[in-house]
């Protein structure tokens, strides 16, 4: 959704704010107008947002997604073709430094780094499948709150005062 809006989480907000005023009263989809927002199916009990981005964190193969082949090249020259970055010179393959242990009935793989989290893995929603089109995170960063890979959109604060 975000990447074919071409505003990201900023789209969200404007949705939210403009059911209120805009939205078609009898719920159903008009032709010419196809992603007008429409009343939810369930009222709302939040009335407010706060949005955290909080810049920093431990990396997916260190928490909750292992990657065998870093152990199988650790301290080998990365194999693989990299999209030149601002980060050219990689070093060798490292592998994760915690290791991974299959936890619940799901058989999770939860790293050492969680064990209290581990607990609970059934509780969670683990999504592995996302992908993106940046190979910088400042650009990932971009696209995240604009929808947007490049600089110069609106973000979120430009639609949320």
């Amino acid at each position: 959704m975000l990447r074919h809006s071409g505003s990201g989480l900023g789209i969200v907000a404007a949705a939210a704010l403009l059911s209120k005023t805009h939205a078609a009263d009898d719920g159903r989809i008009d032709s010419k107008k196809p992603f007008i927002p429409r009343p939810s199916h369930r009222s709302t009990l939040a009335k407010h947002i706060i949005y955290l981005y909080m810049d920093g964190a431990p990396s997916q193969v260190d928490t909750w997604d292992p990657k065998p082949r870093l152990d199988k090249d650790n301290g080998k020259p990365f194999a693989m073709t990299i999209e030149p970055t601002q980060f050219n010179n990689i070093g060798t393959t490292l592998k994760s430094p915690w290791a991974f242990r299959q936890y619940g009935e799901s058989g999770i793989p939860v790293s050492d780094l969680f064990p209290n989290i581990a607990k609970h893995v059934d509780k969670l929603a683990v999504v592995r499948s996302m992908t993106s089109n940046f190979s910088e995170h400042t650009n990932a960063n971009y696209f995240l709150h604009t929808g947007n890979g490049t600089q110069g959109r609106p973000g979120m604060g430009a639609w949320v005062g």
